[in-house]
């Protein structure tokens, strides 16, 4: 069995909401029913337009999807969501696209705490799970699982099983993307065990002596550099690329809005 997290995918269309006010009922989506005090609320298309309509850009802890995605699934998901209407205001006239914010109702309380990682403030309140495992309960829902949330994160992420996304791909739709977030068939002790082996042999590595100043000469030659969990390197255009260490010892890279000050004190390597 395999669990996903359901991000947004920016080769979807993107919408914003009308007005400078955030709608204050967005804020509410956690779980709880909303149908019966819900409005429209407007929406605009964000920047510029994108092909893909299936599923929208506009909410992580809710996906927004078309009038004919909803048709789809609405069968599918059955009292597991409910599909509360959008106020699209398209600037051409022809664009009779409707949208719908797909509300989870589903959740489920399947997280095994003594091996999930908790996130907290600096003021001890808790803020996310760094690592999520679930336990055995799952299993005992998992005929009728299909999305879900967690109890304690309701208002931050939706989650996914293969039926949703086997469901998506079945019928050529341009869902959201899907991260991996557990797999019943691994065994997640090794992982960590592997995922620490690693950042300590790159520590403890000899060639760890470069400074920033020196790992940007080294990235402006076309080399790659590592230290701790980071790695960096430029893209095609020269653009900066900072990647961060998977569980799966593969990297996650972003393109930074800045260079966090944490990296600027490490010392790097060239990737070989």
């Amino acid at each position: 069995m395999r669990i996903w997290e359901l991000w947004n995918n920016e080769d979807n269309l993107g919408l914003v909401t009308i007005g400078e006010e955030f709608p204050a009922i967005l804020d509410e989506i956690d779980g709880r029913s909303l149908v019966d005090s819900w409005t429209p609320i407007p929406v605009e298309i964000e920047g510029g337009k994108r092909k893909k309509k299936d599923f929208a850009v506009f909410l992580l802890k809710a996906p927004v999807v078309s009038g004919k995605t909803k048709a789809l699934l609405e069968p599918f998901l059955r009292d597991q969501v409910e599909f509360l209407p959008l106020d699209y205001q398209p600037s051409d006239p022809k664009d009779n696209t409707t949208f719908y914010i797909c509300n989870v109702l589903n959740i489920v309380n399947c997280i095994d705490e003594e091996k999930s990682s908790r996130k907290y403030s600096k003021r001890g309140t808790f803020i996310d799970y760094d690592k999520i495992i679930f336990n055995e309960r799952i299993f005992d829902i998992e005929s009728e699982l299909k999305i879900f949330k967690v109890s304690d994160i309701s208002n931050k992420i939706c989650f996914a099983t293969d039926q949703f996304k086997g469901f998506l791909e079945s019928h050529s739709i341009s869902g959201p993307n899907f991260k991996l977030i557990w797999d019943s068939e691994i065994d997640y002790e090794q992982v960590e065990l592997a995922y620490n082996e690693t950042i300590l042999s790159i520590n403890k590595d000899p060639q760890l002596i470069l400074t920033w100043a020196e790992a940007v000469e080294r990235l402006e030659q076309g080399k790659s550099l590592i230290s701790d969990r980071w790695k960096i390197q430029y893209d095609a255009n020269q653009n900066l690329l900072l990647g961060s260490l998977n569980d799966d010892l593969t990297y996650d890279f972003v393109e930074p809005l800045y260079i966090p000050p944490i990296l600027l004190d490490l010392k790097w390597k060239e990737n070989n």
